[in-house]
């Protein structure tokens, strides 16, 4: 990936470039970094006491990166750089193309993808990361930008993501263990929020019927849908709850 290095000159400032140059030549500053498929994830050492994760993808013809550092001067982060040229030496681990570890861009976190919605000010480079992870069969990633951008009060883009999402699900059947993986992550997002029915000024309302589409495509076969159907009982609802 020698002419990938052309690729992040270009796309960054000369200065920042060199100091991301200098982060890679002391190869003390990259933590890791594991490829899955066309996507690489590295965490980096920085100013914060915890490291930054950076995240690349060289599969589109544009090259596509993205770290949660608070750079915002243009172009990309030195963290971004410092990680292109490591992947150009070939200074990288393979993982397997299905595995859910590490995750979307190593944004294992929900509230990582949301904090770059908040700091971007927009949901849309989200909804375009939704469409490549779907592309390349990752549900459960784009579940997590999902449940990201409606925290974050982006209805629309929700709910072009919710379509986007809803379109993958009734085309495909997912394993049992990854239909009963995202039905628990919704349900642990909406009781964080709701789950005690304490309402709190500063709490998002998280409301369960919002994702009764997605929760019913997710549980379309039978174990799934008892698996659902008890994590409802739980509550003392019923899927009758789910609808709008």
């Amino acid at each position: 990936m020698k002419n990938l290095e052309n690729l992040f000159v270009s796309g960054s400032l000369p200065q920042v470039f060199e100091r991301g140059k200098i982060a890679f030549e002391q190869k003390k500053t990259i933590l890791s970094i594991y490829r899955r498929g066309d996507i690489f994830e590295a965490e980096v050492k920085g100013s914060s006491m915890v490291p930054y994760k950076v995240g690349i993808d060289v599969g589109e013809e544009k090259l596509q990166a993205i770290c949660n550092c608070p750079y915002e001067q243009g172009g990309f982060c030195k963290h971004i750089i410092a990680v292109g040229l490591a992947i150009s030496a070939g200074e990288y681990q393979l993982t397997d193309k299905n595995s859910s570890q590490p995750g979307l861009l190593s944004f294992e976190n929900i509230q990582d993808i949301r904090a770059q919605i908040l700091k971007r000010k927009e949901a849309d480079f989200l909804v375009e990361k939704m469409q490549l992870r779907l592309a390349q069969k990752h549900p459960l990633d784009s579940l997590k930008i999902l449940l990201a951008t409606y925290e974050s009060g982006f209805w629309k883009k929700w709910q072009q993501g919710e379509n986007l999402l809803l379109a993958f699900l009734v085309s495909h059947s997912l394993p049992t263990s990854l239909a009963k993986e995202m039905i628990t992550l919704i349900f642990d997002r909406w009781r964080k929020y709701e789950g005690s029915f304490q309402k709190k000024e500063d709490a998002l309302t998280f409301v369960l019927a919002d994702w009764g589409q997605i929760l019913t495509q997710i549980a379309k076969e039978d174990v799934p849908r008892r698996f659902l159907h008890i994590r409802l009982q739980g509550y003392g609802l019923t899927e009758e709850n789910l609808k709008k």
